[in-house]
């Protein structure tokens, strides 16, 4: 009962936060048809958005610390886990839970053991995240709708999906000239490749000799006339002096 109470209060806060009723249905519908612009599609955000709340559940019911220290962004499956733990043994938990939620592509693991970030650091962070996300989205060559990301002391923590190398490396060159950004850890991918992988036929289909055979029945091939393997009767046999 309380992991069910935990994982759907988990699922509403994002309906929450969108304020009144009359507020709330707009923002849903907002919600949808954003995800329908992303990449990944609806179904793929719903997805994602399941796995985030699972991962809180399992956070909550076995560390509070976890749960409260630790930011969760998913993308496609893959997630990235940020922020400060106390021990090394709770940083070993806290991925090893994340593997046990069922579909979990990756982890990419940039937690750090020792004393969380005071106010001022956060905050400083916080303001990095913002300029970049405004810069990404008055941008008019970036989907900025497909890309996540996280600062941490300076270091950005990029997740999504680039149209394409020119796009990504446009992101890149922001985040880089935004005054503050220490580092940038790139963990994107291409939508080309997403395809590409989508499309892959997992089992080769090898051509028998009926399936080269033609499917239209209205173009058979050119038929060969038999060979009339009867012997000739000596009447009939060609002679050499026949005209």
């Amino acid at each position: 009962m309380k992991k069910t109470f935990l994982l759907l209060s988990c699922l509403s806060v994002p309906f929450l936060l969108q304020g009144c009723a009359p507020v709330a249905v707009v923002g849903g519908a907002s919600t949808v048809m954003t995800s329908a612009v992303e990449e990944r599609g609806i179904s793929g955000v719903a997805s994602d958005a399941d796995i985030k709340a699972r991962i809180l559940v399992k956070f909550s019911e076995h560390d509070g610390e976890l749960f409260a220290n630790i930011t969760v962004v998913v993308h496609q499956g893959r997630v990235l886990l940020t922020g400060t733990v106390s021990t090394p043994q709770k940083h070993i938990a806290a991925v090893r839970y994340v593997w046990e939620v069922k579909g979990v592509k990756e982890v990419m693991d940039e937690l750090k053991t020792g004393q969380n970030q005071g106010f001022g650091d956060a905050a400083k962070d916080s303001w990095i995240t913002t300029r970049i996300k405004s810069k990404l989205l008055f941008t008019n060559d970036i989907n900025s709708i497909n890309y996540n990301l996280q600062t941490v002391d300076g270091v950005i923590y990029l997740m999504g999906i680039a149209k394409d190398q020119k796009e990504l490396d446009q992101v890149l060159s922001i985040i880089r000239n935004t005054s503050g950004v220490k580092k940038v850890v790139n963990y994107t991918t291409f939508a080309a490749a997403k395809a590409q992988e989508a499309s892959i036929d997992p089992a080769p289909r090898v051509p028998s000799p009926r399936s080269a055979q033609p499917q239209d029945p209205q173009e058979p091939l050119e038929p060969v006339d038999p060979i009339d393997s009867a012997p000739l009767d000596s009447g009939d046999a060609p002679s050499a002096f026949d005209d």
